[in-house]
């Protein structure tokens, strides 16, 4: 099944959000922002939140080039 997908991605990394250099030394997150995913849990959204969460998905790279890629993975498995 094939759908189309409109995903804004957004990452924050803390030297965004903090006011502080003093507070650079301690851990904090990197805040995402995502927007466009469906309601729906399927296999491909999964993926795609791990490749996100797990850090995969480098600097300024698309998530709809990952998208494609998990599309091409699922033709290969057909074969």
């Amino acid at each position: 099944m094939f759908y189309y997908i409109i995903i804004l991605l957004n990452s924050f990394p803390k030297s965004d959000y903090l006011g502080l250099s003093a507070l650079n030394d301690y851990n904090y997150p990197t805040l995402v922002d995502m927007n466009g995913f469906n309601d729906s849990s399927d296999t491909m959204v999964e993926e795609l939140l791990r490749i996100v969460f797990f850090g995969k998905l480098p600097e300024e790279e698309k998530l709809m080039h990952a998208v494609k890629l998990y599309r091409l993975s699922l033709l290969f498995h057909k074969l």
